[in-house]
């Protein structure tokens, strides 16, 4: 074979090999996730980019456009790159997304994307789950507030005790009576039209209640009292459930606190801390169900505290003594303590938000932004003082503190926030007529208009 011939070979061999290099090197986007033209997509959704290789995370980065635009965190899982985005979509709005050609490949062959391609999905709108009504046997219900519409979520007898949404806003966890015979905790999909409770948790001669699952819907903690009886403790004390599926919670449960002791109250950080008040301690209890490893920060109160969104930071109420008042107040009718909020940051140092005196700030609850903390405030000096907490707001930090609403017979409680910030529901009742049933109202808390939602209902929790 002559030089010609084999040098000919040689060129379409090596044509081939780049041709199979190209087909096989070249990545390609896979997969999309919300995927195109996907509807009530919940608010807060990551954007989750899959391609049929590693990519330079950097050069994908920079060809993502995002419309309506938004700051957010990029992390990568195998050949996924997540965007989450720092604030939540506004709702019902369409979301647009579009990779330009050029990002290229990690590794060997560093071949770029090719063809430019763009996808869309639209959020839905958030709605509220609430317990209605007050003064019998209560059920959840969901209500629509753009609407108006409701729907009744569940029908148990018995009445339900409490309630919360998983992250996602898929799934409704609440725990209910069972006759007389005690509780019990189930699970609803809220993403299948009359989907059936599967029960996750049973509860004989025992109250199961504030359910309340982690971040990562991986854990379950909830609030057990047994019924009185022998060699039985019959105080409040907190749970933890692994809970991986709601359909498969074949583990057992455990305790979360100190077996001698009376705990309450379970909630958690964004980063899956579970947060329960010791009141043997007199302290909340920060624990890691993954690690075993705990914290804790002194208080008096025990009453809940609110995690900064980026969970570095616990806003939590505490009683503090007033200074002496010139002339003294009639001790009958005038506290001789305030209750402030002071801030814990996991660096270790702590802040008074309150800053002033003669104050009760308590209710904190933070934007899902983290730009505002929202706060329930009465004055205790003699010449300002009402019956009634009013919403109010500031900056974390303490800074820019206003007040939001003005009625000041009227009790503010349960704030919670939307999960674009832009409004917050709350539950209200009038002081001074302890008979007439508790409300749940709406507010903006830039315009300060506020909207009446339902009578007789209480506890609202958003459903993202």
């Amino acid at each position: 074979m002559n030089a010609r011939w084999i040098f000919l070979i040689t060129v379409l061999v090596l044509l081939a090999a780049a041709a199979v290099i190209f087909w096989l090197g070249t990545p390609q986007l896979e997969e999309v996730s919300p995927v195109d033209q996907a509807a009530d997509v919940p608010a807060g959704t990551a954007i989750r980019l899959r391609f049929s290789r590693p990519m330079q995370v950097d050069s994908v980065v920079e060809r993502l456009t995002l419309s309506p635009f938004r700051t957010g965190q990029v992390s990568t899982e195998g050949n996924e790159i997540v965007f989450t985005p720092d604030s939540a979509w506004q709702a019902g709005e369409t979301v647009t997304i579009s990779l330009e050609s050029g990002a290229r490949a990690a590794g060997l062959f560093q071949l770029p994307l090719p063809g430019e391609q763009s996808w869309s999905f639209t959020t839905r709108r958030p709605r509220l789950a609430y317990l209605y009504p007050f003064d019998r046997a209560a059920n959840i219900y969901q209500l629509d507030p753009a609407s108006g519409e409701t729907r009744q979520l569940t029908d148990n007898p018995a009445g339900v005790l409490d309630f919360d949404i998983d992250s996602r806003g898929e799934t409704l966890i609440y725990s209910a009576y069972v006759g007389d015979s005690g509780s019990a905790i189930y699970s609803l999909d809220l993403t299948t039209p009359d989907a059936a409770p599967l029960s996750i948790l049973e509860c004989p001669q025992a109250l199961c209640t504030a359910p309340r699952v982690a971040p990562g819907n991986d854990f379950l903690a909830y609030e057990r009292t047994a019924f009185p009886g022998k060699d039985v403790v019959d105080y409040p004390q907190v749970w933890l459930l692994p809970y991986a599926n709601p359909q498969e919670t074949a583990q057992e449960p455990t305790l979360a606190g100190d077996a001698l002791n009376q705990t309450f109250e379970p909630h958690w950080s964004p980063g899956g801390l579970l947060t329960f008040y010791d009141s043997s301690q007199e302290a909340f209890i920060l624990l890691d169900p993954r690690s075993g490893e705990r914290r804790e920060i002194a208080n008096q109160t025990g009453q809940p505290g609110s995690w900064s969104p980026d969970g570095q930071a616990y806003v939590v109420p505490e009683i503090l003594d007033n200074p002496t008042v010139d002339p003294a107040p009639d001790p009958a009718t005038f506290p001789v303590v305030s209750s402030h909020l002071l801030r814990f940051n996991m660096d270790g140092s702590q802040q008074d938000l309150t800053i002033e005196e003669e104050l009760e700030d308590t209710a904190p609850a933070f934007s899902p932004d983290g730009n505002w903390l929202a706060f329930a405030r009465k004055y205790l000096t003699p010449a300002l003082w009402t019956p009634g907490r009013q919403i109010w707001l500031m900056r974390p930090d303490g800074t820019e503190a206003r007040q939001v609403t003005n009625t000041p017979d009227t009790n503010h409680y349960n704030l919670a926030w939307s999960p674009d910030s832009s409004r917050i529901a709350y539950s209200r009742f009038n002081q001074n007529a302890p008979t007439d049933p508790p409300e749940i109202w709406l507010v903006n808390p830039v315009s300060g208009i506020e909207t009446q939602l339902v009578i007789g209902g209480y506890a609202p929790r958003w459903i993202p």
